[in-house]
């Protein structure tokens, strides 16, 4: 029997934990994402969604809304240009990197 797993999965939530806080902490987080955040899920970004295409019928204005299924998008990735973003873009160095 293997702890593999187990462990996998502990070390993806305490890095996880981690760079949450540091995104947290340093506001790099985009001001709408719902993901990934305390107090935001699918529901609240439908809801924003929603009333903002209310909010423009209201002014007149037409809305137009486009939905992209991200399922298997990490599988292809470019795994250098994800480092090099991270490093970049949220200053992530040295061996967490």
């Amino acid at each position: 029997m293997s702890n593999l797993p187990f462990l996998a999965k502990l070390l993806e939530r305490v890095v996880q934990i981690q760079l949450q806080r540091h995104l947290g902490v340093h506001k790099l987080m985009p001001l709408y994402q719902s993901a990934y955040r305390a107090n935001h899920s699918t529901e609240t970004a439908l809801l924003k969604i929603c009333n903002d295409a209310l909010l423009a019928d209201d002014e007149g204005e037409v809305t137009a809304l486009c939905m992209i299924d991200l399922t298997a998008a990490f599988d292809t990735v470019d795994h250098d240009v994800l480092l090099s973003k991270l490093q970049q873009m949220f200053g992530i160095n040295g061996v967490v990197l």
